[in-house]
């Protein structure tokens, strides 16, 4: 199996066939696995930037998968696109919490949300892309 530390791991088995989402797939299990080891209750300022990291991170990442996507035609794209906004839109409703002044169990809302979402996101919807590539080639 993968590195094992932290609340989620990274293995084969996540793996869509595309150097660029699979690095990004990893990237983004680091991000969490930060989030779960760093003792940031207590710490609102580290909070918030590791929490502007995660946000760029996956601005960043859904930009690239969603042009790979298009490239390929991928006829699932309108969907996997509204389950990025979905995320995304949630993550910066904590940092907007944040900055209004709502801090309280920071780093657990946003575990709460990344730590289902992420596999399931790259088992149920990634894997699709990667059947919808089959021989065609990797991205």
């Amino acid at each position: 199996m993968g590195r094992r530390w932290g609340v989620l791991e990274w293995s084969e088995e996540l793996s869509v066939g595309s150097a660029e989402m699979d690095g990004d797939h990893r990237d983004l299990i680091d991000l969490v696995n930060r989030v779960a080891l760093t003792d940031l209750a207590n710490d609102p300022a580290a909070f918030g930037v590791l929490l502007d990291e995660v946000i760029a991170h996956l601005g960043d990442h859904f930009r690239r998968e969603e042009r790979l996507m298009r490239a390929a035609g991928y006829p699932g794209l309108f969907y996997h696109r509204g389950s990025h906004a979905s995320l995304l839109a949630d993550v910066q409703a904590l940092r907007h919490k944040g900055a209004e002044g709502d801090r309280a169990g920071g780093p657990q809302r946003l575990l709460a949300l990344l730590v289902p979402w992420l596999p399931a996101h790259i088992m149920n919807e990634d894997k699709l892309y990667a059947l919808h590539l089959g021989g065609a080639g990797k991205a």
